[in-house]
């Protein structure tokens, strides 16, 4: 059950990002909005043109890498990445303006928000974050965790960095 409300997410995720794709093919549709005209075509991204990048030491701690999978185009404001941690790494405290969900792809995983106590989480969960609620997530001591993170942008920016997590509270 878990792997089919993952694959559904997923499947509605790519199915937002073709319905609000900019110009490159044939287009979708057309229509008049506030005296312009506006084309909708389908986007294609191709594998591997989006270069992977360490997880910045400002937020994150351990060994991160962030596979950016898209930006949708104006005037969306979605954004999905593909983060790995390895063993031990984590996000720093966070909060997002609209939430965040994060599909677990493998591995297995922590998950805290501010005032609780820390969850685990395994391939196949789905966890929601909801807007401006402080958390982080990231790897066990000892199993990698690999997640899609989904999340939309407010004034361009997706995400609120604050402090380290630090090891104390890590391994509570």
């Amino acid at each position: 059950m878990k792997r089919i409300l993952l694959m559904s997410a997923m499947t509605l995720s790519l199915a937002l990002l073709s319905t609000q794709a900019q110009a490159q093919d044939a287009p979708l549709n057309s229509n008049i909005t506030s005296g312009k005209e506006v084309t909708m075509t389908t986007q294609i991204i191709k594998s591997g043109t989006i270069p992977s990048a360490k997880g910045p030491d400002d937020y994150f701690t351990g060994t991160a890498r962030i596979d950016n999978m898209f930006t949708a185009p104006e005037p969306s404001q979605v954004s999905t990445a593909l983060v790995t941690f390895e063993p031990k790494a984590r996000t720093a405290w966070h909060t997002h303006p609209y939430g965040q969900t994060l599909l677990v792809v493998s591995g297995n995983g922590w998950v805290q928000t501010e005032g609780e106590e820390r969850k685990d989480i395994g391939a196949g969960d789905i966890v929601y974050f909801p807007p401006n609620v402080k958390h982080w997530h990231g790897a066990t001591d000892t199993t990698a965790l690999m997640h899609y993170a989904i999340q939309e942008s407010k004034e361009g920016s997706p995400v609120t960095w604050m402090e380290h997590v630090e090891d104390k509270d890590y391994n509570e």
